[in-house]
């Protein structure tokens, strides 16, 4: 069984407490990856890392938003 992590703002998260395993809909059986939970201070460090980024993004032209996706 593989642990993965969460990537927030380049930083690794989700590196103990609870886990969750995925699940192959389409099979109907569980990967072989486990994840960790999320925390409520890693949530709102993303949402402060999205809101900050968002700062940025919302200026760039329709062409330079179109070039970044």
């Amino acid at each position: 069984m593989k642990q993965e992590l969460q990537i927030i703002g380049f930083e690794f998260a989700g590196t103990e407490g609870e886990t969750f395993q995925s699940f192959n809909p389409v099979k109907q059986i569980p990967n072989d990856y486990r994840f960790y939970k999320a925390t409520s201070g890693e949530i709102n460090f993303a949402v402060e890392k999205a809101a900050a980024a968002f700062q940025v993004y919302r200026k760039k032209s329709g062409a330079e938003k179109a070039l970044f996706l």
